[in-house]
């Protein structure tokens, strides 16, 4: 497809429309740092929005008025593993619009290009995670319900600490520091990742490149009786997938899961991971399943269907 920027002209105001690229990179942490008090480094969201790590080329788009940066929409290439074949799928994350650029069409171009530049890219659809809140505008712009994720809390009785010096700057690099040395006896290698999650259907592919390339989030694969656990550590022990993770040693991973958790400080441990899975009834045992998120998805063929697709809170872009 056409890759030049495009004009989009409303209320008498012109905007620049361009595909995201490195050259952007400044304008988007600006942009960021207007709308978050806190937020990802710049290194972070280089690598994050760095498609050619996984050999893709970029999906997301900017937009700027008068050479000022005013709205961003994050999208990011994601591998599928649809009946043992891989294919590609957008994922629909960073919603940035400046203040006083709202309500005047932007995110809706913005998001358009971006789906525009996956079908040309031969991808079979995008994925969405929504709020209750933002759920309904989102059927607006095409989107589709797809299910809802569930969140198991299970309490580690510690006090908060670490959350408290996680989001002290000047304190994070000491509890980074503190993390590594509990996690020391459980990390493992990361290169490849199975997805459990492929048991139950549709599920992303966390292959090498995919392992590689989502580093930007201070995560870490452990091992920890027989199973694999993808984790991070940041306010909460949150589990963003496992592998072989069974009733025979589900008792030992959450235990340890726990004690973990409390010499970091942290209250909880979190799994996050979509409905009527094999691993709710184990994690049932241990908490009661929150609705959290509204998955979303948009068809881009026919030919294949991406309906039903299980995610694991480690597809979350965040994480």
């Amino acid at each position: 497809m056409d890759t030049e920027a495009r004009v989009y002209e409303v209320k008498g105001r012109r905007f620049v429309l361009s595909v995201f690229g490195a050259q952007w990179l400044d304008d988007l942490v600006t942009l960021h740092g207007q709308i978050f008090t806190q937020g990802p480094t710049r290194q972070q969201l280089a690598i994050k929005y760095d498609a050619s790590a996984q050999g893709r080329q970029p999906i997301a788009t900017i937009a700027h008025e008068q050479g000022r940066p005013v709205a961003f929409h994050g999208a990011l290439p994601y591998p599928v593993l649809i009946d043992g074949e891989r294919h590609w799928i957008g994922h629909s994350c960073d919603y940035i619009t400046s203040t006083d650029c709202r309500r005047l069409g932007l995110h809706s171009q913005l998001a358009a290009l971006s789906f525009e530049l996956m079908q040309a890219q031969q991808m079979i659809g995008a994925f969405a995670m929504f709020s209750e809140v933002s759920e309904g505008a989102s059927v607006k712009m095409g989107w589709q319900q797809d299910g809802v994720l569930q969140r198991f809390h299970i309490p580690t009785g510690a006090r908060r600490w670490g959350h408290r010096l996680w989001r002290m700057p000047g304190a994070r690099v000491m509890y980074r520091h503190r993390v590594m040395q509990v996690l020391g006896p459980y990390l493992s290698e990361r290169k490849v990742f199975r997805n459990s999650l492929v048991n139950d259907g549709v599920a992303v592919d966390y292959g090498p490149d995919f392992m590689s390339w989502k580093t930007y989030g201070d995560n870490h694969v452990l091992s920890i009786g027989g199973a694999q656990l993808w984790v991070r550590i940041a306010g909460r022990v949150a589990v963003g997938a496992s592998y072989a993770l069974g009733p025979d040693n589900i008792e030992e991973v959450v235990e340890t899961l726990v004690d973990i958790g409390r010499r970091c400080g942290v209250s909880e441990v979190m799994f996050q991971l979509s409905a009527q899975t094999h691993l709710t009834p184990l994690l049932s045992r241990f908490a009661s399943a929150k609705d959290s998120y509204r998955v979303s998805l948009i068809d881009f063929t026919d030919d294949i269907d991406v309906s039903g697709i299980k995610f694991n809170y480690s597809d979350f872009d965040t994480f």
